[in-house]
């Protein structure tokens, strides 16, 4: 069997599901080096020999991730770049594995140049099976069906490569992509024909042990003191970039700086933002998951826009910290966006013992005024 990963979370995920429904079989986990890949996390899993084998793919230089939007030539040049993708690609796999057979491919969804794995191991197996597993929210309820999207976009440029890269393979692929494991059933999109595994919660055993050593060596002391956690990924995107630092701007008009941490999600640490000096910016290449398993955030206040974070917390601590879901703040332009995180506050309430640690607010105030209701250190 075939693993393939491209985040923390993914690796996580797949090293449950083999330890959890493929304890005895062979497997062989492919890695995709993506800058923001935490080193400690792939070393752990090594240690603890869920696999067989794993094998690092180097990104090529001509498809290195540089930390912001792609300009309008760069996006043409990368849609243009098939054939040298297929070629590198190729060279990688073939280096590692040769020819060997392999029954089933696991993967996140077809992002991430997945069909390039699909497509090579698929010449020695025409019958091979795609069987997902969770990578995030994408892999939820959703009216867009994101798990055969080869890039997680609408926009059209994910349809033109698509065609332009894989043409008859990505047919084959998504015919012949069978089942799902995820930790929330309830929560799954069941619109296409697929089966629905569900994982256990990370509270013990192997992954429990991979996931406190990869997060051993890491400097949480900023988390431990400070109460208010604002994290930063899509809302930093051009057409986000102003009301996301309007939410800032009230977060730190409430809280003190001191108790204010600003985690950045890696795609964007290189991006300047401004902050008042106190201000904890984190912009460290880590598994947060891993991390945060040292600390107590019971008490503590996170700020997100729409993320899988708050699943993983509860997969992974058990802890239900007080969690502000900012999405109304945005002005989100599509309306399938504003269905998906409606249904995902619906399920986050139904899954919390406490769903009125989970809030919402409709406008700037309302967010100064949940903050204000749980600071004990205010202005």
């Amino acid at each position: 069997m075939a693993f393939y990963a491209w985040t923390d979370t993914l690796i996580l995920n797949m090293c449950n599901t083999k330890a959890t429904y493929f304890s005895d079989k062979k497997a062989t986990l492919f890695v995709l080096k993506m800058p923001r890949l935490s080193s400690e996390l792939i070393e752990s899993v090594k240690k603890y020999h869920v696999f067989d084998d794993i094998f690092e793919i180097e990104l090529p230089l001509f498809e290195l991730v540089k930390g912001k939007p792609l300009s309008l030539r760069e996006k043409l040049d990368k849609l243009l770049a098939g054939r040298r993708l297929k070629n590198y690609y190729f060279g990688e796999y073939r280096k590692h594995v040769g020819d060997r057979k392999y029954t089933k491919l696991f993967t996140g969804a077809f992002w991430a140049n997945t069909l390039f794995l699909y497509r090579y191991l698929s010449e020695t197996n025409q019958d091979l099976n795609i069987e997902l597993v969770e990578e995030g929210l994408a892999n939820y309820n959703s009216s867009i069906v994101w798990d055969f999207k080869c890039l997680p976009t609408v926009k059209k440029t994910e349809l033109l490569m698509r065609y332009m890269y894989f043409m008859r393979v990505w047919k084959r692929a998504k015919a012949n992509t069978i089942r799902k494991y995820i930790y929330h059933p309830g929560f799954a999109n069941t619109a296409h024909d697929m089966d629905i595994v569900q994982l256990p919660q990370i509270s013990n055993g192997v992954c429990r042990e991979i996931l406190e050593l990869s997060g051993k060596n890491i400097d949480m002391s900023e988390y431990n003191s400070r109460r208010v956690f604002f994290f930063a990924g899509l809302e930093l995107y051009e057409h986000y970039i102003s009301r996301f630092m309007n939410i800032l701007t009230s977060v730190q008009d409430v809280a003190s700086a001191k108790d204010i941490l600003l985690k950045i999600h890696p795609t964007f640490k290189k991006l300047e933002i401004n902050t008042c000096s106190d201000v904890f910016v984190d912009r460290r290449n880590y598994f947060f998951e891993a991390a945060v398993c040292s600390i107590d955030i019971e008490e503590k206040i996170f700020v997100v826009l729409h993320s899988t974070l708050p699943l993983m917390l509860k997969n992974t601590t058990q802890c239900e910290p007080v969690i502000i879901i900012t999405y109304k703040l945005y002005n989100l332009a599509h309306e399938f966006e504003i269905e998906e995180c409606k249904a995902f506050v619906t399920y986050i309430r139904e899954l919390y013992i406490r769903p009125d640690k989970i809030y919402v607010p409709e406008n700037l105030d309302e967010l100064k005024a949940i903050l204000l209701h749980h600071m004990v250190d205010v202005k």
